[in-house]
């Protein structure tokens, strides 16, 4: 023992330099221009017979049904899982430099094993310069791309710019995040999660609606004249559906029923007519189906806290069938608004035109 330096020892610890970390686990379906094929060669020979007796209800569903059946056959639902250490989480960053990142870390182990002098850590030193030498120029590389590329955009300039000027949170903590606190206790179980997310979701606007003065005004107040004219729906048919689809944007998030609006788009020309039947079925009726009325809520992180439900506000994603429906009633509703001099819109705000 010497009295000129601490010393510390620990007896029976030995650490496990391989414990596993954390995994993103997330489902995706591997579709491409041949399962693509197979599924419009599938709806096209598909018998749809059944969707016209039906009631609204029962034909909507039987079409989400079959359509999703279809879809597992030639584009399965498969489970994704990748390492924490290899998930990106900036755009900039490429396979390679992900790379360098783990080699970093290896030779960063490997010194701490040597003393000062060791060549381990003079290559250590010089492996981390350049990384991030390499890091600097790959970021400012990137940004400066995409500054150039959206100078005419004011709106994707300042959506490029948040991030960066910390306007916007940092998401990437929340890829792990498996447990909330509620009432003082910690929960990990997804099923419960969700269901004080759901509580918390619905219950929510009533106590804001709560905490409003009441206007002294009514919304009579501020009404025009009555409309004596009524409003008819008319039917609609394939090629407005097919160019309502068209004009959906191509996303790839996906509802309850596990279809997209990009998948839609896709698959657009085998099934026009049937949802042509489908949505004349439902102005027939003046009835909006029941499952078209389901959304998928998704919590968005807000600010603060990670871990505790009211710091997140909700997105609902409705069925993309919903999407085509309620398009089809807005231009018959506007038609008949703006015929009857309802709305008025300055010239650059006028839709459809």
């Amino acid at each position: 023992m010497s009295d000129h330096y601490p010393l510390l020892m620990i007896s029976g610890y030995v650490p496990n330099m391989k414990q596993k970390g954390n995994v993103l686990e997330f489902k995706y379906r591997d579709c491409n221009l041949t399962s693509y094929q197979l599924i419009n060669n599938h709806l096209s020979r598909q018998n749809w017979e059944s969707l016209n007796p039906s009631t609204v209800d029962a034909a909507f569903e039987t079409f989400n049904s079959t359509v999703s059946e279809i879809m597992n056959i030639y584009a399965p639902e498969r489970t994704a899982r990748i390492p924490s250490k290899k998930v990106i989480r900036e755009p900039w960053v490429t396979k390679g430099i992900l790379k360098s990142s783990n080699t970093l870390d290896k030779l960063y182990m490997r010194k701490l094993k040597y003393p000062p002098e060791h060549e381990s850590h003079t290559r250590y030193k010089k492996y981390r310069n350049l990384f991030n030498t390499i890091k600097r120029k790959m970021k400012q590389s990137h940004y400066s791309t995409l500054l150039e590329t959206y100078k005419s955009d004011i709106k994707k300039t300042w959506k490029l710019i948040r991030p960066l000027i910390k306007l916007v949170n940092n998401l990437t903590n929340l890829i792990f995040l498996k447990r909330f606190k509620v009432g003082g206790a910690t929960i990990s179980d997804p099923r419960e999660i969700s269901e004080h997310f759901c509580e918390f979701f619905t219950t929510i606007g009533k106590t804001v609606q709560d905490n409003i003065q009441a206007a002294k005004t009514t919304h009579e107040s501020h009404l025009g004249k009555t409309i004596q004219n009524s409003m008819f729906l008319m039917s609609t048919n394939p090629n407005e559906v097919l160019d309502i689809i068209n004009s959906l944007k191509p996303k790839k998030s996906v509802d309850y029923d596990n279809i997209s609006t990009n998948f839609l788009k896709h698959i657009a020309k085998s099934v026009t007519h049937h949802i042509s039947i489908l949505v004349n079925k439902s102005l027939q009726c003046g009835y909006v189906p029941q499952c078209m009325k389901i959304a998928k809520v998704i919590p968005v992180y807000k600010s603060k806290e990670h871990d505790l439900l009211t710091n997140y506000r909700s997105i609902s994603l409705l069925p993309a069938l919903s999407k085509i429906l309620e398009k089809v009633i807005h231009k018959r509703l506007y038609a008949f608004l703006e015929k009857n001099n309802v709305v008025v819109f300055q010239p650059p705000f006028y839709p459809y035109k």
